[in-house]
Formats: C-alpha cells, sequence, structure tokens
C-alpha cells in the first residue's frame, strides 16, 4: 500500500504543472537514410500528389527516413485553360526503367535498381519551387552519401534525347556544328552538395561530376550509370542541413538545359553523442521530456517511453536526468542552463520524490 500512496503522490506532484503533453516521435539520430523504410508498390514513385487538389493548392509532402527529413512540395498550377501538376524538391521511387528517354521517366534511376539492388531511392528535382534540402537528426554528423544520373538526365546528355522537347543537346556535341556526336565539347553536369548549421550558415560544400567530358581524349569522358560514393566529411560536425546544386554547360538564358534531377540513396550519418534526458530522440532535453518522463513514471518494461537511462522503469533516476539536463541541446553541446522556475519547481519534485519513494534507487 505504502508503494501505491508514494506513485500517487508523485503524480500529483507532477500535475502541479499546467502543461499540455505534446506526444511526437523522434527520429532515430544515427544510421543509413536508404528509404526502404517508405512503403511503395513495385515499380512506382511518390511526388507528394495527396491526389484531391485544386488548381492553386499545394500539398506539403516531405517525408523522413531514418530521421532525416526530405523536403517536398506538389502543387496545381493553371495557366489559362491549363491546368499542370508540378513537384519539387525530393520524391523517392523504385522505377526500374533505364531506356525511355524524356519528362515521363522523371522518376527512374540509370542504374535501374536502388543502391542495394532493390528497394527505393530518392529522386532531387532542383528547378521547381522548393529546392531539394535534407536536414539531418538532431546532433548527426554526415558521413557519405550514394547518388548517380536519373534515366532522363543520363539519355538527354548521353544521346542528346529529351523525349523530344528539342531543349538539349548531346554532351561533346561542338555548339557550332551540332549533331556531330562527341566532338570533344568540354561539357559537364556538376553536383555540388552544400551543407549549412542550424543558423544557415555554409559550413563546406562536397562537389561531384555526374558527368564530365573535358578531358584531352574523348575516350575519358564519362556521364555517371552506377551508384558512386561521395564523402561529406568535409563538410563538418556543424552540418544541419544539406542543400544541393546542379550545374551544367549545356546552359541558357532559363538557366540550364540538362535536365535538372538526380538521384539519391544510402545517407549516412554518424551517431551524436547523447543527451542524457531526451526521452523522444529529437536532440534536446525540454517539457516534451518532462511529460514523458510524468506520463510513464512507476511504469517498466523494455522499451519503455520515458526510461533514460535503459534500466527498464521510469523513476527517480530518470526525474534526475530530465532536471539536470533540462535546455540542453545536442546541435550545441550547451552546458546546463541556470536554474528557471520550471527547474526549481522539479527540483522540488525530485526532493520530495526521494524521501517518498523509499524503494527506489537513490537519486543521483
Amino acid at each position: 500500500m505504502r508503494g501505491k500512496s508514494s506513485r500517487r503522490r508523485m503524480l500529483l506532484l507532477f500535475s502541479l504543472v499546467s502543461v499540455v503533453v505534446a506526444s511526437h516521435p523522434g527520429g532515430a539520430r544515427c544510421g543509413v537514410a536508404d528509404l526502404d523504410d517508405l512503403f511503395l508498390p513495385p515499380d512506382s514513385f511518390f511526388n507528394g500528389d495527396p491526389g484531391d487538389l485544386n488548381p492553386g493548392e499545394s500539398n506539403d509532402g516531405s517525408f523522413s527516413s531514418e530521421g532525416a527529413q526530405f523536403n517536398n512540395l506538389f502543387e496545381v498550377v493553371q495557366f489559362g485553360e491549363d491546368v499542370f501538376k508540378l513537384w519539387s524538391g525530393w520524391s523517392y521511387s523504385n522505377r526500374i526503367d533505364t531506356t525511355t528517354p524524356g519528362f515521363s521517366n522523371q522518376y527512374s534511376a540509370i542504374p535501374g535498381h536502388d543502391a542495394s539492388g532493390s528497394g527505393n531511392y530518392g529522386v532531387a528535382f532542383l528547378g521547381g519551387t522548393a529546392p531539394a534540402k535534407i536536414t539531418l537528426p538532431a546532433g548527426a554528423a554526415a558521413q557519405s552519401i550514394r547518388v548517380t544520373n536519373t534515366t532522363y538526365t543520363y539519355l538527354a546528355m548521353v544521346d542528346g534525347d529529351d523525349g523530344g522537347a528539342g531543349f538539349v543537346r548531346q554532351f561533346g556535341d561542338d555548339p557550332a556544328v551540332p549533331g556531330g556526336g562527341n566532338q570533344g565539347h568540354p561539357d559537364f553536369l556538376l553536383l555540388e552538395i552544400i551543407g549549412r548549421d542550424r543558423l544557415g550558415m555554409e559550413t563546406g560544400t562536397a562537389p561531384f561530376y555526374l558527368a564530365d567530358y573535358r578531358f584531352a581524349g574523348n575516350d575519358e569522358d564519362f556521364a555517371v550509370d552506377t551508384w558512386e560514393l561521395v564523402d561529406l566529411t568535409p563538410l563538418g560536425p556543424g552540418t544541419r542541413t544539406l542543400d544541393f546544386l546542379l550545374t551544367s554547360s549545356d546552359s541558357g538564358p532559363f538557366g540550364i538545359n540538362t535536365p535538372n534531377y538526380f538521384a539519391l540513396d544510402d545517407l549516412t550519418f554518424s551517431a551524436p553523442p547523447p543527451v542524457p534526458g531526451d526521452t523522444d530522440g529529437d536532440g534536446d532535453v525540454d517539457v516534451d521530456d518532462l511529460n514523458n518522463v510524468r506520463n510513464h513514471f512507476g511504469q517498466s518494461g523494455m522499451p519503455i517511453t520515458g526510461d533514460t537511462n535503459d534500466d527498464g522503469a521510469v523513476d527517480i533516476d530518470d526525474l534526475n536526468n530530465v532536471r539536470n539536463n533540462f535546455g540542453r541541446v545536442v546541435d550545441e553541446l550547451s552546458p546546463v542552463p541556470e536554474p528557471t522556475g520550471l527547474l526549481i519547481l522539479m527540483t522540488g519534485w525530485a526532493a520530495i520524490a526521494a524521501t517518498r519513494v523509499r524503494g527506489r534507487k537513490q537519486a543521483c
């Protein structure tokens, strides 16, 4: 009876704070974002289209894989009598078409599969309203990604075939004497991956050529048709987001003529140092974590929300972890701030709980 009474007193003390409990899942802060945790039927794609938009409406179709956030915007726009459905940012796909040229095949990667041989991959379109961006899990450091060309972009460069649209020329073809094939013109398609910190300041750039026809001998010219590894460690541990830029030698007054797409897989990032008291994996210790401990106090199990030290129980030790690290953010590796009114009240809770809950581990 004494244990039940102690638990009731503890829950009553928690209820003194009028906090609305906001339950939200925390993304994994380490791992590989390969998009295979996103469901797709075979040979299909997701581009953010909810299927019920009218002209002038849009949908935020952003998605996450292993805690990494990929932005997406789907829009329905009308020009005169014509209605267009447009997407920008990121889509994901498992399309396998490596032969059809043109815009209708914009979701296929030229290898015909993802980096593992079967699964999903991301497709970025950089020419729309929402430039492609990836937000890393809080505190994670980008290590590497795998990239390749889409079928649409690859065939436009290698064969000069954009499905009959007529906007591109074959890479290597002399613009002054078109139609001669690879005549040694120094063409290229450059992907730049730009890291930014949480304030938007650039942390570094990782360049990678998706096609390069600038060599002295034409036999060295290439356009990437396999999944290639790109090192992201030069971006630095403070990188919070990844931006992407494509630059092509085949450009005009409205930007690049080369289709503004590339494919991505296996974004790998390292584990940040954990923040004690971070119960929801979002990289900080705040009222959400306090609520998680409050709502599960006295419960046990593996795993259980609110268990900050993985001992299988939510108890005074977990409350102390939240109290002692309240306000800490993994990105900043910040010190514990000076006590606030909420922290002082939490300290009072911990002191009372330590005297009331006799059978539990001693508070730290």
